[in-house]
């Protein structure tokens, strides 16, 4: 990268010894810094698959960013999403953008609050319904009009009129300690009920990691996408005697999140609790599950210090 950077790229391609330096695997990084491709998802939502297409690992919305590194193969092309996932995802499912559409279409999106909400042709309940979109959708907001109502531009290109309260900016800051943790929690609880879904992550379905990424996003916080904690993102280990509102319990593949007194919200797949709901590890409590009570992995903070 500092080579790249003194050098510039012309005078690297130009001293081919240079290359010779570098491993294969930053070879490949620089190649790819300098030949990216932009995309977003242009679906009201779609599945990222692993290699050979059988099976689903994550979910991505309307508006999200991805970024193409490979050529298309067989309908399918291998991208790495915003929050650093990677998976494959249909060609149809999303939209090329210039270096200069992508920088615009990042700066000041919303973010769709509510599970599934319609897109109108007129600010007007009577107007007809030119599309739709999922609780954690990308919109850019074009105008806001009268009696509630806000102009969007979808990912798709399209604009349509959508209701001002189903909206919020994206947050990309974090507020103060004890406000992100209630409002983990509350982004949490407003997914109670949603079935368990394999890689999903949406209110049409969500697994255990899906539901605890979902939580944070909303609240400004990038967390990494699966059941374990990831050097390279910021929750850190804590102990269970140090857990807060908020916070994360692991066990072997499953996450929960912390909601106080004893209690956790999360996506399992339990034949009698299949959704989204709360457990607690306290067993004198009614929600109590003795397997997950005595099989706690891990615990995790933003906070941990």
């Amino acid at each position: 990268r500092d080579l790249v950077r003194s050098r510039g790229l012309g005078d690297v391609y130009k001293r081919q010894h240079i290359w010779s330096r570098l491993s294969k695997t930053a070879y490949h990084r620089i190649k790819r810094i300098f030949c990216m491709k932009y995309a977003i998802v242009k679906s009201v939502y779609a599945r990222l698959y692993n290699e050979d297409g059988t099976e689903t690992v994550d979910d991505v919305f309307s508006g999200w960013m991805v970024m193409p590194d490979d050529a298309a193969h067989n309908n399918m092309m291998r991208v790495v999403t915003w929050y650093g996932y990677t998976g494959y995802i249909l060609t149809d499912d999303i939209r090329i953008l210039s270096k200069e559409e992508f920088t615009r279409w990042t700066g000041g999106l919303c973010i769709v609050r509510e599970s599934y909400v319609d897109v109108l042709d007129a600010p007007d309940v009577r107007a007809d319904r030119i599309g739709s979109l999922i609780k954690g959708s990308f919109v850019k907001v074009l105008k806001e009009c009268k009696e509630g109502w806000t102009l969007i531009k979808q990912a798709d290109g399209a604009s349509g009129y959508i209701r001002s309260a189903y909206i919020v900016k994206r947050r990309m800051a974090y507020g103060d300690e004890q406000t992100v943790r209630r409002g983990i929690v509350s982004a949490a609880m407003s997914y109670y009920g949603v079935q368990y879904r394999w890689g999903g992550k949406s209110s049409l379905g969500m697994d255990c990691s899906g539901l605890a990424f979902m939580s944070y996003m909303f609240n400004g916080i990038i967390i990494y996408r699966d059941a374990q904690i990831n050097p390279e993102y910021p929750v850190k280990n804590i102990t269970c005697r140090q857990l807060e509102m908020g916070d994360l319990i692991y066990w072997p593949g499953h996450v929960a999140i912390y909601i106080g007194n004893c209690r956790y919200i999360h996506a399992t797949a339990a034949f009698d609790t299949p959704y989204v709901t709360v457990n607690s590890l306290n067993p004198c409590d009614d929600c109590y599950r003795d397997d997950l009570a005595k099989g706690i992995t891990a615990c995790g903070s933003f906070y941990a210090y």
